[in-house]
């Protein structure tokens, strides 16, 4: 099984890596300098899209209003700045996030690199969807309802131009923010510190949450709220629906692991076995002459037979680290008993080539031979 923690690249010294981190740096402010550059040189027609809002409120309110006016000598110098600062930072963030994913990506794994991608891609719809829906919807809606109450209260109408556009640019960003929420339940329930009980158990809760929120976030009228909250709380619920999935997954490929690593440790086990009684049997052999070493204590032929009915049973059985122990240390009480009563046949051996050949042993002589007995001849003589 490959290395999934394996990494690609090289490990790279501690400078090295300072040294990417500032070309990326100095890439990111050049990205951004020069999208700031772009949106200031055309401020006008970038005004224009930034007016759309107040356009369509005017539409459906169905009367001409004032437009937003200048409140002081520096306002629209103000203003033009923070459009040419909040649009190059618009067009120059995916640059910026390219950057950086340049420099981070090739320290990941390739399990890692294969989930931060469709995050990243995920991450970017959810944002430009939310900040649509707060700017094309939301906005319009929310402007027409301000100036039905105004008109209603008797109130003239007169908005400042700092305030409008300040209002503009932080509802689509807050909204576009809100929609990661799905991204952040999904990856809470994948790392186990939410589960999907919990969360079904808490509808009620978390509604209201979204409701508070929506209510912060959006314009005070209830249409706008109601804009928000019904896509936050559906997109809760696709959230909480796909991160049980992807847990159910991670649960089922765990228990995929898990078995191969038990099978490999059977197959292990299997093979020290094996390997234990080759060596046992061979040091046997070596040092004693005779057949295969007696499993059991046994005879040979009637215990190997059984030793192989009882290696094939073994292998059937689960593996067991307990029983893996004990029998290691048997297999080191037997090799250590085959030792002793291996250089105990040695020593009965060469005490029986002794005694053949007559010579003493164990520290005792052998009696001295009788003489013998004189022949017929030598009896008539004397």
């Amino acid at each position: 099984m490959a290395e999934e923690n394996e990494v690609n690249e090289g490990d790279m010294p501690f400078l090295d890596h300072l040294e990417e981190l500032r070309k990326v740096i100095i890439k990111s402010v050049i990205a951004l300098f020069v999208a700031c550059v772009i949106i200031g040189i055309f401020t006008v027609q970038f005004n224009e899209m930034l007016m759309y809002p107040f356009e369509r409120a005017q539409e459906l309110f169905g009367k001409e209003v004032p437009l937003p006016r200048v409140g002081s000598v520096f306002s629209p110098f103000f203003v033009m700045f923070e459009i040419s600062i909040f649009g190059g930072i618009f067009f120059a963030l995916p640059f910026i996030l390219y950057y950086i994913g340049q420099f981070i990506i090739p320290a990941l794994t390739k399990r890692e690199r294969k989930v931060i991608k469709p995050v990243l891609c995920a991450s970017t719809l959810l944002f430009t969807a939310g900040a649509a829906l707060a700017f094309f919807f939301m906005l319009p809606i929310g402007i027409s309802f301000s100036f039905k109450i105004s008109e209603m209260m008797k109130w003239e109408i007169l908005y400042d131009i700092q305030n409008y556009y300040s209002f503009i640019v932080w509802v689509p960003l807050a909204t576009g923010v809100s929609f990661q929420l799905p991204l952040l339940i999904i990856l809470f329930i994948y790392i186990g510190i939410l589960t999907p009980e919990f969360l079904r158990k808490n509808r009620r809760v978390i509604f209201v949450v979204i409701l508070i929120f929506s209510a912060i976030v959006t314009p005070p009228d209830p249409l706008t709220l109601i804009l928000l909250t019904i896509p936050l709380y559906m997109l809760y619920e696709v959230a909480v629906f796909v991160g049980t999935r992807l847990l159910s997954g991670k649960i089922q490929k765990e228990k995929a692991e898990e078995e191969s690593q038990k099978k490999s440790d059977d197959e292990y086990y299997r093979k020290y076995v094996e390997e234990q009684s080759k060596l046992e049997d061979d040091y046997y052999k070596y040092s004693t002459g005779v057949g295969s070493y007696p499993q059991d204590g046994g005879d040979g032929g009637e215990n190997s037979s059984a030793s192989s009915e009882s290696g094939s049973s073994a292998e059937e059985e689960e593996f067991d680290y307990e029983k893996y122990y004990a029998y290691s240390m048997n297999e080191i009480n037997k090799m250590g008993e085959l030792e002793s009563s291996a250089k105990a046949e040695e020593k009965a051996k060469s005490d029986s080539e002794i005694k053949k050949e007559g010579e003493p042993s164990d520290g005792n002589l052998n009696p001295p031979s009788e003489p013998a007995e004189k022949s017929d001849g030598e009896k008539s003589d004397k």
